[in-house]
């Protein structure tokens, strides 16, 4: 074993001891306070107040029709929450948060309870 350089190792003790959505947030987070190009720099700059995710991130996911949307939320979140297969049409915004309870929520029930998200009243169609 003399004369051997050891050997880095493959997963670091961080991403051991980690989920991947914990990483994914950390990953998220230092885009946000990067000191040189961070968007919260960035936001700063235009005269916007951004504040930087801590314990969650909101996503949008867009695409072509059929693209594997639903297909992929199911596969990350590991259960089966939005319909799929052909001819299957999601038609508006799903909002799938994390929590204990399971419950569907329509227009301005969702609206009270996630009042960042108003600005899609400006969108014509129902609520």
């Amino acid at each position: 074993m003399l004369g051997r350089k050891p050997r880095s190792v493959a997963n670091p003790l961080e991403s051991a001891i980690t989920t991947p959505s914990e990483r994914i947030l950390k990953e998220c987070h230092s885009l946000y306070v990067d000191d040189e190009n961070g968007l919260v720099k960035i936001a700063s700059s235009l005269d916007v107040r951004l504040l930087p995710p801590r314990k969650k991130i909101i996503v949008m996911i867009m695409g072509n029709h059929s693209a594997g949307k639903s297909s992929f939320i199911n596969w990350y979140v590991e259960e089966h929450i939005q319909k799929t297969g052909v001819a299957i049409e999601t038609q508006g915004f799903t909002f799938i948060t994390s929590g204990r309870k399971r419950e569907s929520l329509t227009g301005n029930a969702t609206l009270h309870l996630y009042p960042h998200f108003r600005p899609f009243l400006q969108f014509k169609g129902k609520i």
